[in-house]
């Protein structure tokens, strides 16, 4: 397992003055840095449980539906009346959407809900890119079908003989 990385921007305490509210914090490679006092506890916790994860080895639990259909349905009231995603997911689709996350998670250094929270927001504007795409090809869908009628107008009028110029064969028959 690789070594634990540093924080962003990582310096000495004696590189800055410690605001009020913050902390010195010391990654288990001995370099400082400054952290919110709010967040010091979190940031140990997760230390520890790195730690811990590299002195035994200790590996992700395998995924499967019964430990992931928390992470898919709502609840309400507590009341235990599942609402799934319409329509659901398959076990499949959400390994695959595991994988992104943790692929992101791997590239970008992010938690797994900070990188949940990114695949999120990037489906979303998919979606709404697409949503504009079909907005658009349907007014243009309108627009060449008016256009078309409009021409078929024209050419019941010709064939009909009803156009301005029908008493000239030289002319084209155009109203």
């Amino acid at each position: 397992m690789d070594p634990p990385t540093d924080p962003p921007h990582a310096n000495t305490p004696s590189e800055f003055n410690v605001p009020v509210s913050f902390t010195v914090g010391t990654t288990p490679a001995g370099t400082q840095y400054l952290i919110p006092s709010f967040l010091q506890p979190a940031t140990d916790v997760g230390l520890e449980a790195e730690a811990f994860v590299r002195r035994t080895g200790a590996t992700n639990a395998p995924g499967g539906k019964q430990s992931m259909d928390h992470l898919f349905h709502t609840f309400v009231d507590g009341g235990k009346v599942p609402m799934p995603i319409v329509p659901s997911l398959t076990d499949r689709e959400r390994l695959a959407l595991h994988a992104e996350i943790k692929a992101l998670q791997t590239r970008y250094g992010l938690s797994y809900k900070d990188a949940g929270h990114r695949l999120y927001l990037a489906e979303a504007r998919k979606a709404r890119v697409f949503e504009n795409a079909a907005i658009s090809l349907r007014a243009v869908a309108t627009e060449a079908a008016d256009l078309i009628e409009d021409i078929e107008q024209k050419l019941k009028a010709i064939d009909a003989g009803t156009s301005q110029n029908s008493g000239n064969p030289q002319s084209p028959n155009i109203p």
